[in-house]
């Protein structure tokens, strides 16, 4: 018999051996975690001191008020006086963090739909390295306006600048586009739901830890040294990508034109949307429509408290900003445990269909913000991240079942265009919110929450008519799939 010329290597838990370049693509699609580990530390170390810095740079540079008066806002032992002050800053804040979330929105969305469909012509890597050095720009950007603002007075929309770099390279759109794309290149159908797992692990983890030691940070180092932190973490995870990531396409697939010519062709967004609204055997299309519907919004119901959160549990609960990084260290690692438990339980262990598993985790997470929407109490916030431990449960769930009704050639451009989406999708939730919020805070201040209470209603509604359709014909979802 002929000897193969690919070399060998052993998988003992199959018995079998298996081409050593399957075993790379491994390797190299496991190693995409430590980059999205440093990516969300950085972002989540930073993020409250960022807001925080905001609000400091809109009381001395707009309002006029001295260095002194400003830095007790938002500290433990803040008077009548200094809540007051707050109370007259805030408005105004929440048009500068608007604009930055519209900024950083309504760029990366479009851009990323075009960067999306470019790495399947040209590869993933190129996609990553330049959205990674996207996120290093802006860190550093931040950084020096941090420092120029300890010398001389800095307004804050100079902020809003920081976001060009990610905007012009699709953002976070890029990077989560990129990552799903690599890993329907990389992984087996029954790898691919462990896969977007464990992507939302490192994500889970980089942001519980970030959180966690920003609130330490925040009392001990000044907000330039932050900054400075958060651009040596992301200069390290572009380093990373650049050094331990190969490209996960074939080479045989790859074009060899230019590559900047080649990316903003409508032809390849056309080619995307063709796949999306084609025909599809029973009710494929309707369970992809849904689930990339009910994604867009719930991401638009996360995206639009975001900005606004902060502020809200400022005015009122009085929190710091170590308290709210204290909170949002363990609402991450509650949600990161209890999603996981939730799909090894309900799927390993009582066999859940995927629909019933969303279910229940947007059922949580709806009951979730019921509670905050009535809120008196700090530790009514502490108890709807209990109720909604396993709504996490419910994304990488639906990202699956897309998986499992789609080609095993279309996923990639399905989910750049479902990455796309979610990122369009959000672009009016800042300003909806900000508007609810500064009409209410003297009234109602949890009124907003009301918001996301009515969408995870929807969402709740059009998977519990795919639920109802399972019901009646099980094999509509859970049949062998024609990869």
């Amino acid at each position: 018999m002929e000897a193969s010329n690919e070399l060998l290597v052993s998988f003992p838990e199959a018995g079998v051996q298996a081409p050593l370049s399957h075993r790379l693509k491994k390797l190299c699609q496991m190693s995409l975690g430590p980059a999205i580990f440093l990516l969300f530390f950085a972002i989540s170390f930073s993020s409250v001191v960022g807001q925080n810095w905001i609000i400091k740079l809109t009381c001395t540079t707009i309002f006029g008020y001295n260095e002194t008066i400003c830095n007790q806002l938002g500290t433990a032992n803040a008077t009548e006086e200094i809540h007051e002050i707050e109370r007259t800053v805030q408005p105004y804040v929440t048009q500068i963090l608007m604009t930055v979330s519209l900024a950083g929105g309504i760029g990366p969305s479009l851009t990323g739909i075009f960067f999306g469909a470019w790495s399947d012509k040209f590869g993933r890597r190129p996609l990553l390295l330049t959205a990674f050095g996207g996120f290093f720009v802006s860190s550093v950007m931040s950084t020096f306006i941090s420092y120029l603002s300890t010398v001389c007075l800095v307004s804050p929309w100079v902020v809003v600048l920081t976001t060009i770099p990610t905007s012009l390279v699709g953002g976070f759109c890029s990077i989560l586009g990129g990552t799903f794309c690599y890993i329907a290149d990389t992984a087996t159908e029954k790898q691919r739901p462990f896969q977007l797992a464990i992507v939302g692990a490192f994500i889970s983890l980089g942001m519980f830890l970030g959180s966690l030691t920003s609130a330490y940070a925040i009392d001990v180092l000044s907000m330039t040294a932050i900054f400075g932190i958060h651009s040596a973490l992301m200069f390290t995870a572009l380093l990373y990508i650049t050094l331990f990531v190969a490209e996960s396409l074939d080479s045989e697939r790859l074009q060899t034109t230019s590559k900047l010519r080649g990316l903003f062709k409508w032809s390849l967004v056309k080619d995307m949307s063709n796949t999306l609204l084609q025909r599809r055997p029973g009710y494929d299309r309707m369970i992809v429509w849904i689930c990339i519907a009910v994604l867009c919004v719930c991401i638009f119901a996360v995206e639009g408290p975001s900005t606004i959160f902060f502020l809200y549990v400022r005015e009122q609960f009085h929190w710091t900003a170590s308290d709210y990084a204290t909170y949002n260290a363990i609402s991450t690692l509650v949600g990161a445990l209890g999603s996981t438990l939730a799909i090894i339980i309900l799927q390993k262990c009582l066999k859940f269909s995927p629909v019933s598993i969303i279910l229940i985790g947007l059922g949580t997470n709806l009951l979730n913000h019921v509670v905050k929407t009535f809120a008196t109490e700090s530790w009514h916030l502490y108890l709807a991240i209990t109720i909604s431990a396993a709504s996490g449960a419910a994304f990488p769930t639906c990202r699956s079942l897309i998986a499992t009704v789609v080609p095993s050639e279309e996923i990639g451009k399905v989910y750049s265009v479902s990455t796309a989406l979610e990122f369009i999708a959000p672009i009016g939730s800042a300003p909806l919110y900000t508007y609810v919020y500064n009409a209410t805070l003297d009234t109602f201040a949890g009124a907003f929450n009301g918001i996301t209470v009515f969408l995870y209603l929807i969402s709740y509604i059009l998977f519990a008519i795919l639920f109802g359709l399972e019901t009646y014909d099980p094999s509509i979802i859970n049949r062998p799939a024609m990869h």
